[in-house]
């Protein structure tokens, strides 16, 4: 399993990458981040990918095109997103991907998902969330 997704503790939205990623598990990521874009409710993202794998190119595509299409919904919604990346290969990957697709959206990559965490609510609490 490499992507978990978790809306349990919304408006703050945990995601969980770990291992590697087939398409089949990115789209599956895919439909479960739309159900939450779906609900049209503004929201901060903790993106845990400590450990992760390196995703291959046709991955980062996928993901960066995903970016591109809800570009305009999560700039709306997303109040900003914490990324915890350890790994220097994951964060050159993660800067590959907001190359070919900005985040519309604030964001920071953090060392652990404490600290992530702690700078969502911070974004939530600004926001009267």
């Amino acid at each position: 399993m490499a992507f978990i997704v978790n809306a349990a503790d919304f408006p703050l939205l945990r995601i969980i990458y770990d291992g590697d990623t087939t398409e089949a598990e990115m789209r599956a990521y895919f439909d479960a981040y739309d159900a939450v874009l779906a609900r049209r409710q503004r929201y901060a993202l903790l993106l845990d990918a400590s450990r992760a794998a390196v995703p291959s190119a046709t991955m980062r595509r996928m993901k960066a095109d995903f970016l591109r299409q809800r570009a305009g919904v999560m700039g709306a919604l997303c109040l900003g997103g914490a990324y915890v990346i350890t790994s220097p290969a994951i964060r050159g990957a993660m800067s590959a991907i907001f190359w070919l697709q900005p985040l519309a959206y604030p964001h920071t990559v953090v060392a652990t998902p404490g600290d992530g965490e702690r700078w969502c609510r911070e974004r939530l609490a600004a926001a009267g969330l």
